[in-house]
């Protein structure tokens, strides 16, 4: 039980929980207030990779280098699913 694998054990429950509420959406909805909400909340689940990464070994303002790292992999995801839909938008076109 070392910090890494509870955080992971988190990850893997909200990721399931995460699951079931897309699949919810899914079949109830599918409004783009729906669509925002997953996310919404997705984006924890790609934040708290920051707290097993390099950044957490960082002994002074480590608070501030997890909350960078969390925001650069948060852009890192926008960033690529912005280009897949661009690319997307480009073949419709």
């Amino acid at each position: 039980m070392t910090q890494s694998g509870k955080i992971w054990l988190l990850r893997e429950a909200y990721g399931a929980a995460l699951a079931v509420v897309i699949f919810w959406f899914a079949k109830n909805s599918a409004s783009v207030k729906a669509t925002r909400w997953v996310f919404l909340l997705a984006l924890p689940l790609v934040a708290s990779r920051s707290f097993t990464s390099h950044a957490v070994a960082v002994k002074e303002n480590t608070m501030v280098v997890v909350a960078a790292d969390a925001a650069h992999l948060i852009a890192t995801g926008l960033w690529g699913g912005g280009l897949l839909t661009l690319f997307g938008f480009s073949i419709v076109a």
